[in-house]
Formats: structure tokens, C-alpha cells, sequence
């Protein structure tokens, strides 16, 4: 009846075409069943087993792994001034927790949550005066265009990373600041494709990507 209705509308004279062409493709999806789909393909157990993987790498040992890892905690605890602390010592080659002295490196560090003055007030706090030139670039509040994953800000922390010469660490701080809106989507699932280019490239380049996340109050 309501598609009766419509064809009246001069201005749209295909609507009910389009409608009957939608209705009908919806009818005519094809039946998924187990002589239709191909069979899994993945490695045999025995296979794996046989195989020579390289062994786990460190930034920090027992801490910080190479890879995609991530630090969350409540707004407050802490975890800018670790990360602080972390990145002075990977640019000195110092010694961090008075146990592990760290490979000299560089770092990328995207934090969003802070400016330039309160990146210098931190090191000043924990006795750093001067920082190694051309070792760290920090992207602030101040200095961030809106670069977001899925595609750009990837494509910017690959270009970076191409051109050192022993890359330790991307920080992004925080991960909320950098994610895609997803709206009423599965998040998980939109969450875990999105972190999976980052996860290759930290492979790929042997370093570390760490995102930050403020875990809920409540």
C-alpha cells in the first residue's frame, strides 16, 4: 500500500523500482552452508611446534616488550610521569628502576594531553636539563592535526620511523585521542582491526608502540 502511495510522487519515479530491486537482492542473498564455504586454513600444532620463532625482545626486561602494548590506568595515577621517565632514559641510555640500563634510541612521542611546558616541567622534576638533539620529537596539544588511525596517522608513524636509525619507542597518549568514532558498532571487533596496522608496524620496525587509556572512574 505505502509503495502505491509513492509512485504518485512525479519527483521520484523509480522509487518503487528501487524498492522492489532492494526487497528482491534481500531475498536472493546467497545460503551459507558447509558445501558452500572453504575450509579453514591456519597452521597444523605439530607444525608450530616445529618451527623456530625469534625470541621475545625488550625495551625494558620483564617491562616493556617490543610490539603493540598498552598502559591504562585511572586519570591521575601516574602513568604521564612513568612514561617520562621511561622516554629520558631510552634518550640517555640511562638506567631506569635502578635495575635495567636501556639501548640508546629514539622515541616518537604523540601526547595529546600535554604542551610543550609541561613536557620540560616533568623532565626538570626528575633532574633531565637537556635532552639529546634530534633523538625525541614530541607532538603535543599544540602541534597535533587531528590525524587519526585508520589510515593517516599510521601512514605519518611509518614515514618516522623509516628514517631512524634505532627506534625504540612510539608513544600515543592517549589512545581515546587517536581512535576512530565508532558509534553503535561492535566496538570490540572495530577496536581490534583498527590496532592491527599499528601491531605490524612495530613488528616490522622492532620497537615498541605503546598506547595509554584512562580507565573509567567508576
Amino acid at each position: 500500500e505505502n509503495i502505491e502511495n509513492i509512485q504518485n510522487f512525479e519527483t521520484i519515479p523509480d522509487i518503487r523500482k528501487l524498492l522492489k530491486t532492494y526487497y528482491t537482492h534481500e531475498e536472493q542473498e546467497e545460503k551459507v552452508s558447509a558445501e558452500t564455504v572453504e575450509d579453514f586454513v591456519g597452521m597444523d600444532y605439530s607444525e608450530i611446534m616445529e618451527t623456530e620463532y625469534p625470541d621475545l625482545e625488550w625495551i625494558i626486561p620483564d617491562v616493556l616488550p617490543q610490539g603493540l602494548t598498552g598502559l591504562s590506568a585511572k586519570s591521575g595515577a601516574g602513568k604521564t610521569r612513568l612514561l617520562n621517565y621511561i622516554i629520558a632514559n631510552i634518550l640517555h641510555g640511562g638506567t631506569v628502576f635502578d635495575k635495567y640500563t636501556l639501548d640508546k634510541g629514539q622515541v616518537l612521542a604523540i601526547g595529546l594531553e600535554d604542551s610543550p611546558a609541561d613536557w620540560k616541567a616533568r623532565a626538570k622534576q626528575m633532574g633531565f636539563d637537556k635532552m639529546p638533539k634530534g633523538q625525541c620529537i614530541i607532538i603535543s596539544m599544540d602541534d597535533w592535526k587531528g590525524e587519526t588511525l585508520g589510515g593517516v596517522l599510521e601512514a605519518k608513524i611509518e614515514r618516522w620511523l623509516m628514517k631512524q636509525t634505532n627506534p625504540q619507542l612510539v608513544l600515543i597518549d592517549t589512545y581515546g585521542s587517536v581512535a576512530k568514532r565508532k558509534g553503535n558498532k561492535d566496538t570490540y571487533f572495530e577496536t581490534v582491526q583498527e590496532l592491527r596496522p599499528l601491531r605490524a608496524l612495530a613488528q616490522k620496525y622492532k620497537c615498541c608502540i605503546l598506547l595509554t587509556h584512562h580507565n573509567k572512574k567508576a
